[in-house]
């Protein structure tokens, strides 16, 4: 959408590079999470049938429901307080991601979890690019097919493969344009 504008108003054709957190590997500063067997929620909040079906699917997957983040009364505990590598380490034990944020999208990814995004129409634009771009748009869920999304296994095998290649891209881009 930015590229988009810049080109409509300024003429100017700009390349796309990733968000920064694509281009940077967290592992080493992950701090460890002691949960398991859980459901990772990361939204600002979701419609009330859309908590009630996910509580459903945890209570039938035998998962905890945690919110990182955001507190979200639905949840069974609200992790609130933490800093940014030990909010890496509840991505890295979760079994299952459900998020509606961009940034939630970017670090299942990155963790290689199953993960379902539920959009609201405040980031679908900002979505767009990376469901576009790593063929992801199957992760996307409404209230009818939430369920059966979930149970849904996600392939890294190509997703990993784009991966690469557009940190490559995007990290010769900004190294030209440093120089």
């Amino acid at each position: 959408n930015t590229r988009e504008v810049l080109k409509k108003n300024l003429d100017i054709n700009s390349p796309i590079v990733l968000d920064p957190t694509f281009l940077y590997d967290f592992s080493p500063e992950t701090i460890g999470c002691k949960e398991n067997k859980y459901i990772l929620v990361y939204t600002t909040g979701f419609s009330k049938d859309e908590e009630k079906l996910i509580k459903e699917i945890a209570k039938e997957k035998g998962k905890k429901l945690i919110s990182i983040g955001y507190r979200n009364a639905f949840c069974d505990r609200n992790i609130i307080g933490i800093g940014p590598f030990e909010f890496l380490g509840y991505y890295a034990s979760a079994d299952i991601v459900i998020t509606s944020m961009f940034h939630g999208s970017i670090f299942a990814l990155k963790a290689q979890k199953q993960f379902i995004i539920l959009i609201d129409d405040y980031r679908t634009n900002k979505l767009a690019y990376i469901l576009d771009r790593f063929n992801i748009k199957e992760r996307v869920a409404d209230i009818s097919n939430l369920r059966s999304k979930v149970n849904e296994k996600l392939d890294y095998k190509d997703i990993n493969i784009n991966l690469e290649r557009e940190v490559k891209k995007s990290f010769d881009f900004l190294t030209k344009s440093l120089n």
